[in-house]
């Protein structure tokens, strides 16, 4: 039997050749191949593989959480930097207009 690959929607199916193969049979595996979306595998490995491949999959996972935390860290502290700087500049120029404040006061008290 010789098998061509052909892409079709989600699926990607294996289509045999009609004359040797029974016409019922080809349409059932290509509807069967057209429902499923993803199609899962199973490996026969032994444990200290997959003990392996876990730990990999952990330390990657890691790695991905602590750039994200570092990259969240160095955003929150440029917003604070940026706040603080705005915040000075809006307590001065209050501390300028109760200066002025104080003054017309002063005046008007005189």
């Amino acid at each position: 039997m010789k098998k061509r690959q052909i892409k079709s929607g989600d699926a990607a199916i294996y289509r045999v050749e009609i004359q040797e193969m029974d016409l019922n049979k080809f349409y059932e595996i290509i509807n069967d191949n057209q429902r499923t979306k993803q199609q899962y595998y199973t490996l026969d490995l032994d444990d200290t593989t997959t003990e392996r491949i876990a730990a990999e999959q952990r330390s990657r996972a890691q790695q991905k959480y602590r750039i994200q935390r570092q990259e969240f860290r160095a955003s929150a502290n440029d917003l604070q930097l940026l706040l603080i700087r705005r915040l000075q500049k809006t307590i001065i120029t209050n501390v300028q207009d109760l200066l002025q404040i104080s003054d017309i006061i002063d005046r008007y008290n005189q």
